[in-house]
């Protein structure tokens, strides 16, 4: 079978654990993942896909019209323009996933999670031998996915960098400790406007135009580019040039 019915196959699985999931009393709604269109120089997991503010119906509805994790929220698009412009510089590829594929409510998810996560790692076993390239390199999206990476073994994170969510705000900046004058220059270059053209490209290459306008709007009406994002897209900056030098695992 071909790269893309490897995947599709294993969307199916992802669908069916969910549903299992449900059935033990753990709600949640199913999201696919942007779809690689073959194996990545990198792999970012994150611990669990968030219903954000947005009801089960709701956000049913969206992912029945086609919508794909990672491709919502301010963080998200910061994530994917420091993945695309400093992990990836140069032609690399990338791939965003998350140890489980469920979104659920936040306040659901603590107390289901360590479990939960042993019940997908055969799938995410699966997934990661089907989108890695031989040396791929394998980066966790903050400590919840890095600790249960790392404590599984079998594919631990080459390096864990902080979650973009809002909820672990006040760690970013540590990057800029020693290098104040590269930040303020960072800081004063950087703009909105290069956040909003990497969500638009992400639209597309995610077949999610349909929900462009909308989409924007939320984009355009919240905070914007604060100094909070500006350290954490520094941070970000950071690692993912200190990852891209290090060359392929080997």
């Amino acid at each position: 079978m071909s790269f893309s019915d490897d995947y599709a196959s294993l969307v199916c699985d992802f669908k069916a654990q969910v549903e299992k999931d449900n059935r033990c009393g753990i709600k949640s709604v199913f999201i696919p993942n942007i779809r690689p269109q073959a194996p990545v120089d990198f792999v970012l997991i994150g611990a669990e896909p968030s219903l954000g503010r947005k009801g089960y119906d709701a956000f049913s509805k969206m992912i029945e019209g086609g919508f794909k994790n990672f491709a919502l929220s301010f963080e998200d698009f910061i994530l994917h323009f420091c993945v695309r412009e400093y992990l990836c510089k140069g032609g690399g590829t990338y791939y965003l996933t998350d140890l489980s594929k469920g979104a659920m409510a936040t306040k659901y998810a603590a107390s289901k999670s360590l479990n939960k996560y042993k019940e997908w790692y055969p799938l995410l076993q699966k997934e990661l031998e089907l989108v890695e390239k031989p040396g791929a390199r394998r980066i966790a999206i903050g400590n919840a996915a890095g600790d249960f990476l790392s404590r599984m073994k079998s594919y631990p994170p080459d390096r864990t960098i902080l979650h973009y969510s809002p909820q672990a705000s006040k760690y970013r900046g540590k990057e800029i400790e020693g290098r104040e004058r590269s930040y303020c220059t960072f800081a004063k270059r950087i703009s909105v406007d290069a956040i909003i053209d990497t969500a638009k490209a992400v639209w597309r290459d995610a077949d999610m135009e349909p929900f462009q306008h909308d989409l924007l709007e939320q984009l355009n009406g919240g905070s914007g580019l604060t100094e909070s994002r500006k350290k954490l897209m520094f941070d970000y900056k950071v690692a993912f040039e200190e990852i891209r030098k290090s060359g392929a695992r080997g």
